[in-house]
């Protein structure tokens, strides 16, 4: 499976940033428990806005719990910021990811809607297309198992 996350810095902004900054170096440096922290830190900061600080924050939280195999949270984290993100292109990498950690949760349904999210805002993504036709082979049997019939190949 392709794994292609990236690492978001919260530099250019107040309130939350200075956390999310601190954040990220503990998170490269492999503080990953400490980082933890200051994400939560500064989400709590930032509660009441929306915004690229909070998007942020939210992403690199799930970088960090990706990074400690917390892969639901992970997921759960990249789906936050993807709700948050304003742009097109971060709206695609966050949804990727949670798709991507939802596979590693062993959650083939979420994995694969978030995936799909992905391709949509971006149908050139080819590590989402990628992961989405991996899941998408590993499931069909079980479907076809439980529901008697196999199901529609896509378009």
């Amino acid at each position: 499976m392709v794994l292609g996350l990236l690492l978001c810095g919260c530099t250019a902004f107040a309130d939350g940033a200075k956390e999310g900054r601190r954040g990220t170096e503990l998170l490269l440096s492999g503080e990953l428990e400490a980082a933890v922290s200051q994400f939560q830190r500064g989400l709590d900061q930032t509660e009441a806005q929306t915004g690229k600080v909070r998007q942020k924050l939210w992403h690199n939280l799930g970088l960090t719990f990706f990074a400690q195999e917390q892969f639901g949270s992970a997921a759960d984290a990249f789906a936050q910021a993807t709700t948050l993100a304003d742009v097109q292109q971060d709206r695609a990498a966050s949804a990727f990811n949670a798709g991507t950690a939802y596979a590693y949760a062993s959650k083939a349904q979420e994995a694969l809607a978030f995936l799909r999210q992905a391709l949509i805002l971006d149908p050139d993504y080819e590590e989402a297309r990628y992961n989405y036709e991996l899941i998408k082979r590993q499931i069909p049997d079980s479907q076809a198992q439980s529901h008697g019939t196999p199901p529609e190949p896509s378009a």
